[in-house]
């Protein structure tokens, strides 16, 4: 008696056979078809990274949000009642002042755009990584 004629060669043959080749059929469409690796919700401009390259982005271009245009509105009313109650020199002061706080202000939104451009870099680059492989020696 040859296998196919057995009780299991029949259970081989008409359940396990199909499954393995369905199995093997799977394997082969997804090594052709990849997945893409991202899928982003929102639109991005055509030329993006050209422009951002080339120095073209401006991130000032997005709209101000409404509390920002309130402050800004505050913040100039307080600046002409000051210039009329106080003295020059004393106005010379708070320019002076409002100045250097405007200069710190920028630095600082600079380092901080760094450290989470880096911190996002990174964690790229761990998510792209082969697990395992950023281990501390």
């Amino acid at each position: 008696m040859d296998f196919y004629e057995t009780r299991m060669g029949q259970e081989f043959y008409t359940n396990t056979v199909p499954r393995i080749t369905k199995a093997l059929e799977d394997i082969a469409k997804s090594l052709n078809a990849p997945a893409p690796v991202i899928q982003l919700p929102q639109d991005i401009p055509k030329d993006f990274l050209t422009d951002l390259y080339l120095g073209n982005y401006d991130p000032s271009d997005e709209p101000e949000p409404e509390e920002i245009a309130d402050c800004t509105a505050e913040i100039i009313a307080n600046e002409a009642a000051l210039h009329k109650a106080v003295s020059p020199d004393i106005w010379s002061l708070i320019d002076r002042t409002s100045t250097l706080l405007h200069k710190k202000g920028d630095i600082l939104q600079a380092q901080a755009f760094a450290a989470g451009f880096r911190c996002a870099m990174t964690m790229l680059v761990v998510g792209l990584a082969k697990p395992g492989s950023g281990e501390a020696a």
